[in-house]
């Protein structure tokens, strides 16, 4: 993950908590293990770049937020 520009914060564990996320600004770049659980939120405009192998998969923590949930 790299982080192109903005602020893209991001934490670890099952229960999203802002006040343990870490703030990573533009320029940051990491890793992480498959299957960690992470929490990510931004605020603004954020650009950011995941790549590595794959396959990839994203899970919500609360599935109405999942956009694939949305009826039309």
């Amino acid at each position: 993950m790299t982080v192109v520009s903005g602020t893209f914060h991001l934490g670890v564990g099952d229960t999203f908590d802002p006040t343990k996320g870490e703030a990573q600004p533009a320029g940051t770049y990491g890793a992480w293990p498959a299957r960690m659980k992470r929490y990510v939120w931004v605020k603004g405009e954020t650009v950011v770049q995941f790549h590595g192998d794959g396959p990839r998969m994203i899970a919500y923590m609360n599935p109405a937020d999942d956009p694939r949930n949305v009826k039309k």
